[in-house]
């Protein structure tokens, strides 16, 4: 593995902007500020890619517009962290995940599911507080990079830069009709009991699930824990 590379991101540009490789794999994690406008190119790119993914072929319509355009805009991508995944430096992304910080928690999908007195009850039984949960979403894999180990880097890489930022802990809704929960088990994430819901957005079933940052990562404890050296020396810290 090549050595992580930190690039600068010029001011009016992303806050963060860390690029690391891990498996074959560049990762690159940028910062939106809060600030951001909605025509910024690199948002309506990231967008644009993951809205198709999620499109699926027309098994959710509403990720594409009358116009034939693939949207996917959600006010969670200010302030958010976006890791991206490139085959070389230079190619394009070919997998996603947004990692949204305690500051917006008010936005959380994990929120919009439970309710904020339900949240705030699955966060007090694990001994978390709202100021220090991150929120990842949006996992999606480019058709073509399927089964090639990708999606274990991003949601790896989404645990390590939580906890490089210091996070106390990790909420998030999952899919559970393909066996997403099943996936994000073997990172560590605990499914909450009661929180099974039928969304017609997604046209799947749901799920709360629940990380704790210091707690073990199961299969892909090593992974994780790469990442995390790796981001933490790119970010200077």
């Amino acid at each position: 593995m090549s050595a992580p590379v930190r690039t600068s991101a010029p001011v009016a540009g992303p806050l963060w902007d860390v690029v690391v490789e891990q498996r074959g794999w560049h990762l690159r994690i940028r910062q939106l500020p809060l600030a951001a406008c909605n025509n910024t190119r690199l948002l309506q790119e990231l967008r644009a890619f993951r809205a198709e993914i999620l499109y699926a072929g027309g098994r959710r319509p509403e990720f594409r517009n009358p116009a034939g355009q693939y949207v996917d805009a959600q006010l969670l991508d200010f302030g958010a962290y976006h890791i991206t995944a490139h085959a070389t430096p230079t190619a394009p992304p070919s997998g996603y995940i947004r990692l949204v910080p305690p500051a917006l928690n008010s936005q959380f999908q994990t929120r919009d599911l439970l309710g904020p007195d339900r949240l705030a009850a699955l966060l007090d039984l694990h001994r978390m507080s709202e100021d220090g949960v991150y929120e990842p979403s949006r996992l999606v894999v480019a058709e073509w990079a399927r089964g090639l180990g990708l999606g274990a880097v991003l949601n790896a890489g989404a645990i390590a830069t939580a906890r490089a930022l210091g996070a106390a802990g990790i909420v998030a809704i999952c899919g559970m009709d393909d066996g997403q929960h099943r996936f994000h088990q073997r990172f560590g994430y605990r499914v909450c009991a009661g929180t099974e819901h039928y969304s017609t957005h997604y046209q799947d079933h749901v799920c709360a699930i629940v990380h704790p940052v210091d707690g073990p990562g199961e299969e892909y404890a090593d992974l994780i824990d790469q990442l995390h050296g790796c981001i933490g020396s790119a970010a200077g810290q």
